[in-house]
């Protein structure tokens, strides 16, 4: 290394000699590593989606949420307005102290609430929009008043509104609301025996800090508006009415296989179970119409005795302030259904049609139906399946970020890719170099096969990884496009041959790869 070093100082000495001269340009090689790392099917699909037997062996672990029924399903409270004016029933005028009340009215107020009976309701969020007017010459607060409302500290709602004092010729106006998230409302009304209502007080008294009496009469008119608003619900209780609740035609996303882009697999043992939870203080009847996996060009619906068969759901219980879902189960498996040949289509989404029926033989809880926001009547699909598989052109794909800091210009650059199979599957490699925007705008061909593990007949484990060397060419229109964007895709394609048995794969399989590059770069004195 000090020879070269001497040499290139002598070259540069001789050259600043010269006073007119040819610059000296000459070609070197260099070979760094550029990129590394480790891939396992764990994150190259996914691993919140697998789980590991005791033996180390790999389950594919997958839960979709095809539909769920909470309290909006249930009940519907809608806006409600409560209005009031007041005209005054003195004949002559009547003075009133500061802090003296001339107007205190209890209310009890039906409130909008379509197909329930409630007693309570604990609200989520919810407001008070109100908007007063008044011609009472004298500074007045009004107090506005729900007793059946408290927070949970026990407090009743109450908010006072300061309204200034109006003039001969124009009414005093104010308005705003108030919160009433984290409330709860006893809807039994002021004797306790009735569904749906809240009691209000309105109480108007002359502030304490006008300066003298105020003087009102029969002339005098208090206008006042409330309405209860923007209502969520956190919890209810009380009879929530039969319902009929149809899904319709519907699907749900299914992330599964987004990174197994094309190919498909064999599977020769899962189990899926439909799933009902609910969490809903109600009994129900739930049937399935239809379920069907979908992808952009099939379709192939699940044929299972459940199917179109209505089945009763036990209500929720509710201890204290415990709720404890019950659970409906039906397995589904290659003996009772067409499950499997559905999951090997790679389906991105479930369709579904579910039929509901809510409280089917009407009020027998004596309104002592539940719902909780947080315990929703949940269908599911909980899949199981052992991670072992026969591939056919099964693709997966990561993306690679690589170090390319090119400072003296590149002529040209090879790939050497050494890769490390874990696995008891060979593979074939396909890279392709993507733009910002993560399009493919060139491919790199692989010559090569990534070779399987070595597999233990035995065991039927891989005893040692396989080493394969590859070597990529790049073009130098790619070169261009490699620098400026520094990201690959890389496609790991398993294909396995016909006299491959199906084997475990277990959580410690993996795939080693390093990338080093061969770089052409051109130097100029």
């Amino acid at each position: 290394m000090n020879r070269v070093l001497l040499i290139c100082f002598s070259v540069l000495l001789l050259a600043s000699c010269q006073k007119e001269r040819e610059k000296l340009q000459w070609d070197t090689d260099w070979t760094a590593p550029i990129a590394h790392g480790t891939l396992n099917l764990q994150n190259l699909i996914g691993d919140s989606l697998f789980t590991s037997n005791p033996d180390s062996s790999l389950l594919l672990k997958y839960e979709a949420e095809l539909l769920k029924f909470d309290v909006s399903e249930l009940i519907d409270l809608k806006d409600t307005t409560f209005t009031e004016v007041f005209a005054l029933p003195f004949f002559n005028p009547v003075d009133f102290s500061p802090n003296q009340s001339f107007i205190n009215q209890p209310e009890n107020n039906q409130l909008l609430i379509e197909g329930a009976e409630l007693t309570s309701v604990g609200l989520k969020n919810g407001t008070i929009s109100y908007t007063l007017e008044s011609t009472i010459q004298g500074n007045v607060i009004y107090t506005y008043q729900i007793p059946s409302a408290t927070d949970a500290n026990g407090n009743i709602f109450s908010k006072e509104v300061y309204v200034s004092a109006a003039s001969a010729n124009a009414r005093s106006f104010k308005s705003g609301s108030f919160s009433l998230a984290g409330y709860t409302l006893d809807m039994t009304g002021p004797n306790g025996d009735e569904t749906n209502r809240i009691s209000t007080n309105i109480n108007v008294k002359v502030n304490p800090n006008n300066s003298g009496p105020v003087s009102v009469s029969n002339q005098d008119t208090i206008f006042i508006k409330n309405t209860m608003g923007a209502i969520s619900i956190q919890n209810a209780q009380g009879y929530f009415g039969m319902h009929s609740i149809n899904s319709g035609v519907s699907s749900s996303a299914l992330n599964l296989f987004d990174k197994l882009i094309s190919g498909g697999f064999d599977i020769q043992n899962l189990s899926i179970d439909f799933k009902i939870e609910n969490g809903i203080g109600v009994d129900a009847v739930v049937s399935i119409a239809q379920l069907f996996g979908k992808t952009t060009t099939s379709q192939i619906n699940l044929n299972h005795s459940v199917i179109g068969v209505a089945n009763s759901i036990d209500r929720a219980l509710k201890i204290g302030g415990t709720i404890s879902s019950s659970e409906f189960v039906v397995q589904m498996n290659q003996s009772n259904s067409n499950i499997i040949v559905l999951v090997e289509m790679m389906p991105d989404s479930l369709g579904y049609e579910i039929d509901v029926i809510v409280n089917p033989l009407a009020n027998i809880s004596g309104y002592g139906d539940f719902i909780d926001a947080d315990f929703p009547l949940r269908v599911l699909l909980d899949a199981t399946m052992p991670f072992g598989f026969i591939a056919n052109e099964l693709t997966l794909l990561d993306t690679i970020n690589l170090n390319i800091n090119d400072t003296l210009g590149l002529n040209s650059l090879a790939l050497n890719l050494e890769i490390n199979n874990g696995y008891p599957l060979a593979a074939r490699i396909d890279i392709s170099i993507l733009d910002v925007n993560d399009m493919v705008v060139g491919h790199l061909v692989s010559p090569g096969e990534i070779l399987a593990g070595e597999v233990d007949p035995t065991t039927q484990k891989v005893s040692h990884a396989t080493l394969s060397y590859n070597t990529l060419t790049i073009t130098s229109k790619d070169l261009i496009t490699l620098k400026k964007n520094k990201k690959l895709l890389l496609k790991l394609v398993f294909d396995s041959p016909d006299s491959y048995s199906q084997l475990p794969i277990y959580d410690y399989y993996k795939i080693d790869y390093s990338i080093k590059g061969t770089a052409n770069v051109g130097l100029e004195l």
